[in-house]
C-alpha cells in the first residue's frame, strides 16, 4: 500500500490555483473534492475502488474520511509528503496500495487517489492468499515497521480477544492494539528483533501467555522486502497447544499409573471384600488377604480345591457342583453379577455375593478372570428379620391409611425411587390420582417461590428429602392445568440401617386463602404508604410519650433539621411559634402536644419562625385510643399555607393600591353586574356630567354616541351592552356629544366569568383622546396638502425623465449611423489596402477603431438604459448549453487578459448543462464582468470563472484577485453611472452604467446577481440563473456558432474597447 504524494499545484502571482484543464486532468480518476475540509464531491471511480456509497462518505470531514478508510501509515493530512507510502482499506477490508495527488484552490482541495498496478493482495501475495483461504494455519500480514494488520484469515483472528476476533475491529489496527498483553511481552521483543536484524524468526514450540491463558505455537515471522526495503512482516503460526499438553499429560499419566498400581495393591490387601484373579486353567493368580482369611483351612490353589473342606448351596438350598461354582463359570468366559450362595463347613457357614468378569486379549481369547466376593451373611440375616418386619409394617400401613384419610393436611410417603407408598385424601385432591411418583408430579406442575422465582428440581421438597435434608415450612406456589395453589410444605427423611435414604414423608398445608388475604393486605398497605408518602400534607405519627414514629416526606420539609427531631416539641428549641394575631404560642399549646393530651385540633392556623425562613401552617391533630379508651398515640396533619397567606396579603395590598389608582386615574371606570347595575362608577373625564348613574341604560341615554364614520351607535351596540353579551371590546373609539361639548374616548371592555362559564360582571374603561384626535385631524389636512405638492413635482420630474430618455435614444441612434460608416471604412481600408498602409497609418487606424468601438459601446449601453427605463428590454430565451457558451465567452478574452499579464481560467463542475437563456444578453453580462475584472486586476494576478449547480439554480462566479471594492461602495456599483474611485481607474475608462445593465439583464433572465469584495483581496460576482429549459418556437433562430461566427469577437472588441493595453 504505497503512495507517492505530489502537490500538482500551479502558482500564478503567488496564488495557488487549479490547472487550467483540470477537468481533463482528473477525468476518469479516483478523486474527492473538499471545501473548508468537508467532502463535497466524490468520483464514481473512487467509490468503486473503496466499495463505499456516496452517502457514507459525502459531507464528512477529510479527517473523518481518512479514519473511515484507515489510511496509513502515520499520515499527516496537512502535509502529505513526497516519496512516502500509504495504504487504505475498502469497505470489505481489502487493502489497496495507492498514490495521492493534492490539488489546492483558494477554498477547495482535490485529492486524487491512484491505485498502484499489480498491488492487490491476490496479485502481489498469491501465496498469502492461498494460505489464508485454507484456514489450516493462522496467517497474518503486517506492514513494517508500524505493524498495521493488512490481511489475516479468520483462523488467526479466532485466537484474538474480543472484539478483535472480528475482522472489522482488527484490520487496519496496530499489532499492539489487537493483541492483549503485547506491550512488554516476549512477542514484542521478537518482533523488534526481526525488524532490526531483518531475519526470519522460527520456533517449533513458542509459549505465549495472555489474559486467556497460555498457548503454544509453531511460529514463523518472516520479513518481506520490496526493492530491497523491508515493507511487511508475514506471521504464520500453528496452534500446537493441544499437542504439547497431550504430551505432557501422557508423561503425567505414566507416573500416575505406576503410583496407582502400588496404591491398588495396598487397597486390595486392605479391602473387606475378597478379590481374586484366575487364569484360563482355573489357577488362582492372585488373591487378597480377605480371600486367604476365609479359606485358610482349605489350602486352595485351584478352582474346586475348597470342595474338600466346604460345600456350596444356592439361595434355594440346592448344592452347587464344581462346574457351576461362580469362579468356574467366570473361567469359562461367563460374566456374573452379584450371584449369591451359601458356603458350609462344620460349625461354620457364610453367605457370599460374587461378581466376576472375564478378560480377553485382542484376539478374543480368554486371558484371566477377575472375581469380587462380598460377605453378605449379616445382610441375609437382616433380610429374614426385614420380612418379618414387613408383615408388621403392612398391617400398620393399613392402620395408617385409615388415619391419613381422616387428616385434613396433605400427607404423602415415597420411597427412594420416588414412588408413592401412600397418599392422603387431601393430597389426592391436589394432584391427579394417576400420579404414582414424585417425578410425574414434577413434570406436570410448575413450582414457584412466593417472590415469583421458579423452583429448580433440586430445590423441591422431595429432592431435599432424598438428599437427607429436613424441610420445614417451605412455602411455594403450584401451577398445574390452569389451577394455582399455595402450599406450606414440611418433610423429614427416613434412613435405613446403613444411614442411606429409605423413604420420605411430606406434610402439605393448603395456604391459598391465607396467601391471597396476605397479598390483599400487603397491596392495601402499599397503596396506603404510597398515598401517605405522596399527599401534599405533612403527616407525623407519635406515641403517647411524644416520640416520633413516622414522618412522611412532606412532613420532613416542615421541621427545621428534622434529623434531630425525635420527640414532639423538640423543634421548640430552635423555632418560634405565633398564632395569626402574632401572639407567641407556648410549648403546651402546640397542636401536637394538645393531641398528646387527648385534645382534638381542627384547622389551627399559626406562624412558624425557623432559623432559615418563616412559614405558615394549617394543622389538625387527633389522639388515637386503644380499646379501653386510653391515648396510645397521636396523629398530626399539617399543610404549608405560606403561599396562600402571602397571596392574601398581596391581594389586600393590591386592592388598596387599585382603589387609590381608580380614585386618581384620568379615566372612566365602570364595573357592572350581570343585570347591568353598576358596582363601581368613576367618571373622571366628562366634567359636564355630574349625575351618578345607577345602571348602563341611564349612562347610555345621557349623551349621543357616534362612531368614527359619524353614524350614531345603536343602544344594543354600546360597549356596556356588548360586554353583558359576553363580547370583548378592544380600543373602540367613540365620539360623545352633549349640550355645548364633545369628547373622543377610546373604550375597552371585558366580561369576567366564574368557573362554570357564567358571567359574573363586566369591566369597562374609557380614556380621553379628544386632544389626540384633534391633532390627528390637523395632521391629516397638512399631510394632504404636502402630498398634493409632491405629486405635482413627481409628475413634472417623470415628464422630464421621459424627455431625457427620448433625447438619449434619438442621440444614440444618430451616433450609431456615422460610427457604423467609420467602422465600414476602417474594415475596407484593412481589406482592400492591407499592403499599402504604413505601420504609422495602421496605428492611427487601430486608434480610430478602438475609439469607434468605445463610442459604439457607449451608444449600445445608452440605448439599453433607455429601453430598460421604458420597460422595453426584449428577452429571447433558447435552450443552450450554458457550459459551452460560458467557455466560449471566457476564451474570447484570453488575448486581452494575456496582454495585461492577467491569467483567466474557466473551471466548470459540469461537462454539459442545457438551460433556457437569452444567449446575447448572457454574453453581454459575462463580457461586462470580465472587462471590469481585467481592468482592475494588476499584472500577475488571476481571474477564475466557475460554473456549478446550486439547488434549483445554475451558479456562475467571476472571481478576480484585483484591488477590491470598499464595503461602503458595494451598494453603489449597480446604480446607473455609479463608479468607485481606484488607483487603477486611470488605466481604463467607463461611464459607470455597465454593472447597472448587468443587474437589469440578469433580473430580466429571472436570475439574481450579488457581489463580495475585500480591499486588496479581489472581488467575486455571483450570478444565479434558473435551472430550467423553455419551450422553443419553431421559427426561432438556432444559437449561433460561437466558435466560427465573428459576432462574439466583435462584441468582445466593443466591450473591451475602454481598456488601454
Amino acid at each position: 500500500m504505497c503512495v507517492r504524494a505530489k502537490e500538482k499545484t500551479e502558482t500564478y502571482g503567488g496564488t495557488s490555483m487549479k490547472p487550467r484543464n483540470l477537468s481533463t486532468y482528473i477525468d476518469g480518476q479516483s478523486y474527492l473534492v473538499t471545501k473548508n475540509e468537508i467532502t463535497i464531491e466524490i468520483s464514481q471511480t473512487f467509490l468503486d475502488m473503496t466499495e463505499y456509497s456516496e452517502e457514507e462518505l459525502l459531507n464528512k470531514s477529510i479527517k473523518e474520511l481518512f479514519e473511515i478508510l484507515k489510511i496509513g501509515p502515520d499520515i499527516d493530512i496537512e502535509n502529505i509528503g513526497e516519496g512516502k507510502d500509504y495504504f487504505l482499506f475498502t469497505k470489505s477490508l481489502d487493502a489497496r496500495f495507492i498514490s495521492i495527488d493534492v490539488i489546492k484552490e483558494e477554498f477547495e482541495k482535490i485529492y486524487i487517489f491512484s491505485e498502484k498496478q499489480n498491488s492487490r493482495m491476490n496479485v502481489k501475495f498469491p501465496a498469502v492468499e492461498a494460505l489464508c483461504s485454507q484456514g489450516i494455519m493462522c496467517v497474518a500480514l503486517f506492514s513494517a515497521p508500524d505493524g498495521t494488520l493488512l490481511k489475516a484469515n479468520q483462523t488467526y483472528l479466532n485466537f484474538l480477544d474480543k472484539p478483535f476476533n472480528d475482522m472489522k475491529n482488527s484490520i487496519g489496527k496496530r499489532i499492539h492494539e489487537i493483541i492483549t498483553g503485547w506491550a512488554g511481552s516476549s512477542s514484542e521483543d521478537i518482533w523488534r528483533n526481526v525488524l532490526s536484524t531483518q531475519k526470519t524468526f522460527y520456533s517449533d514450540e513458542y509459549m505465549f501467555e495472555s489474559e486467556r491463558g497460555v498457548n503454544y505455537w509453531q511460529v514463523t515471522l518472516t520479513p518481506v522486502f520490496e526493492n530491497g526495503i523491508l515493507k511487511y512482516c508475514l506471521d504464520i503460526a500453528t496452534d500446537i497447544t493441544e499437542k504439547v499438553l497431550n504430551r505432557r499429560k501422557l508423561e503425567e499419566q505414566a507416573k500416575t499409573i505406576e503410583q496407582q498400581k502400588r496404591e491398588l495393591e495396598i487397597v486390595l490387601d486392605n479391602m473387606s471384600d475378597g478379590f481374586s484373579i484366575i487364569d484360563k486353567d482355573g489357577n488362582y493368580i492372585n488373591t487378597n488377604k480377605t480371600i486367604k482369611q476365609w479359606l485358610k483351612d482349605a489350602n486352595s490353589n485351584k478352582i474346586g480345591d475348597t470342595l474338600r473342606t466346604f460345600k456350596y448351596f444356592d439361595m434355594q438350598g440346592n448344592e452347587i457342583s464344581k462346574e457351576d461354582l461362580p469362579t468356574a463359570r467366570v473361567a469359562k468366559g461367563e460374566r456374573i453379577e452379584q450371584y449369591e450362595f451359601l458356603m458350609k463347613a462344620d460349625r461354620y457357614e457364610k453367605y457370599f455375593s460374587v461378581s466376576g468378569t472375564p478378560v480377553y486379549d485382542e484376539n478374543g481369547s480368554f486371558v484371566k478372570g477377575v472375581v469380587n466376593t462380598r460377605d453378605i451373611t449379616e445382610i441375609v440375616s437382616n433380610r429374614k428379620k426385614l420380612r418379618e418386619q414387613m408383615k408388621e409394617i403392612k398391617l400398620k400401613n393399613k392402620q395408617m391409611e385409615a388415619i391419613f384419610e381422616s387428616i385434613q393436611d396433605s400427607i404423602s410417603i415415597f420411597d427412594k425411587r420416588g414412588t408413592y407408598l401412600l397418599k392422603g385424601s387431601t393430597y389426592k385432591k391436589l394432584f391427579e390420582p394417576t400420579d404414582n411418583d414424585v417425578w410425574t408430579v414434577t413434570e406436570k406442575t410448575d413450582f414457584y417461590n412466593l417472590d415469583g422465582s421458579h423452583f429448580s428440581k433440586e430445590e423441591l421438597c422431595h429432592s431435599k428429602l432424598m438428599r437427607g435434608e429436613k424441610v420445614k415450612n417451605l412455602k411455594m406456589k403450584l401451577v398445574a392445568d390452569g389451577r394455582e395453589k399455595y402450599l406450606d410444605v414440611s418433610g423429614a427423611p427416613i434412613f435405613d440401617e446403613n444411614g442411606d435414604f429409605d423413604m420420605g414423608i411430606m406434610f402439605s398445608v393448603d395456604i391459598t386463602n391465607v396467601i391471597n388475604l396476605s397479598n390483599q393486605v400487603k397491596k392495601q398497605k402499599d397503596e396506603l404508604e404510597a398515598i401517605i408518602e405522596n399527599v401534599s400534607d405533612g403527616l407525623i405519627l407519635f406515641n403517647v410519650d411524644g416520640r416520633i414514629e413516622f414522618l412522611n416526606e412532606e412532613a420532613k420539609k416542615f421541621v427545621y433539621n428534622y434529623g434531630q427531631y425525635k420527640k414532639v416539641g423538640d423543634s421548640y428549641n430552635d423555632t418560634e411559634y405565633f398564632d395569626m394575631n402574632r401572639n407567641p404560642i407556648s410549648l403546651s399549646d402546640l397542636p401536637g402536644v394538645r393531641a398528646m393530651r387527648g385534645e382534638k385540633v381542627n384547622n389551627y392556623l399559626f406562624k412558624v419562625k425557623r432559623p432559615d425562613k418563616i412559614v405558615y401552617y394549617n394543622a389538625s391533630g387527633s389522639p388515637i385510643y386503644d380499646s379501653e379508651g386510653n391515648v396510645v398515640s397521636g396523629l398530626l396533619c399539617a399543610r404549608d399555607i405560606t403561599e396562600l397567606v402571602n397571596n392574601e396579603k398581596k391581594i389586600l395590598e393590591q386592592k388598596r393600591m387599585n382603589e387609590i389608582i381608580i380614585e386618581n386615574a384620568y379615566e372612566n371606570l365602570y364595573v357592572l353586574d350581570s343585570n347591568g347595575k353598576f358596582l363601581i362608577s368613576r367618571n373622571n373625564i366628562i366634567k359636564e356630567i355630574s349625575t351618578s348613574f345607577e345602571d348602563i341604560e341611564e349612562l347610555c341615554k345621557a349623551l349621543k354616541y357616534y362612531n368614527m364614520d359619524g353614524n350614531e351607535i345603536p343602544l344594543n351596540r354600546m360597549p356596556p351592552y356588548r360586554v353583558l353579551n359576553k363580547e370583548t371590546v378592544q380600543n373602540e373609539i367613540m365620539h360623545l356629544k352633549g349640550d355645548g361639548f364633545e369628547y373622543y374616548i377610546i373604550v375597552n371592555g371585558v366580561p369576567i366569568y366564574d368557573e362554570k362559564g357564567n358571567l359574573l360582571y363586566g369591566i369597562i374603561t374609557g380614556r380621553n383622546i379628544t386632544e389626540l384626535m384633534k391633532s390627528q385631524q390637523d395632521l391629516k389636512e397638512t399631510q394632504k396638502r404636502l402630498l398634493d405638492l409632491e405629486r405635482e413635482k413627481n409628475e413634472a420630474l417623470e415628464n422630464a425623465m421621459e424627455m431625457k430618455d427620448d433625447f438619449l435614444s434619438v442621440i444614440s441612434h444618430e451616433f450609431r449611423t456615422p460610427l457604423n460608416v467609420i467602422n465600414t471604412a476602417i474594415q475596407t481600408l484593412n481589406l482592400v489596402y492591407p499592403d499599402q498602409l504604413t505601420d504609422k497609418v495602421k496605428t492611427y487606424i487601430g486608434t480610430i477603431r478602438q475609439n469607434t468601438n468605445r463610442q459604439l459601446r457607449l451608444v449600445n449601453n445608452l440605448l439599453d438604459i433607455t429601453r430598460s427605463n421604458a420597460g422595453r428590454i426584449k428577452i429571447n430565451k433558447k435552450n443552450v448549453d450554458i457550459v459551452f457558451l460560458t467557455k466560449a465567452i471566457t476564451e474570447s478574452v484570453y488575448e486581452y487578459a494575456s496582454r495585461r499579464g492577467v491569467r483567466v481560467t474557466f473551471v466548470p463542475k459540469l461537462t454539459k448543462k442545457i438551460i433556457g437563456v437569452d444567449d446575447e444578453k448572457y454574453e453581454r453580462i459575462i463580457l461586462n464582468l470580465l472587462s471590469n475584472a481585467i481592468k482592475f486586476t494588476p499584472e500577475g494576478k488571476s481571474i477564475v470563472v466557475s460554473l456549478r449547480t446550486v439547488k434549483s439554480s445554475v451558479c456562475i462566479e467571476v472571481m478576480d484577485k484585483g484591488i477590491g471594492i470598499p464595503q461602503d461602495k458595494i451598494d453603489v456599483i449597480f446604480e446607473k453611472f455609479g463608479q468607485v474611485d481606484s488607483s487603477l481607474s486611470r488605466q481604463a475608462e467607463g461611464t459607470g452604467i455597465g454593472l447597472s445593465l448587468v443587474k437589469k439583464f440578469v433580473e430580466a433572465l429571472d436570475g439574481s446577481v450579488t457581489v463580495k469584495s475585500k480591499i486588496g483581496n479581489g472581488t467575486t460576482f455571483k450570478i444565479l440563473l434558473p435551472d430550467k429549459t423553455v419551450i422553443e418556437e419553431y421559427n426561432e433562430k438556432p444559437m449561433i456558432d460561437l466558435m466560427n461566427d465573428n459576432r462574439l469577437i466583435q462584441n468582445t472588441n466593443i466591450e473591451f474597447s475602454d481598456i488601454y493595453l
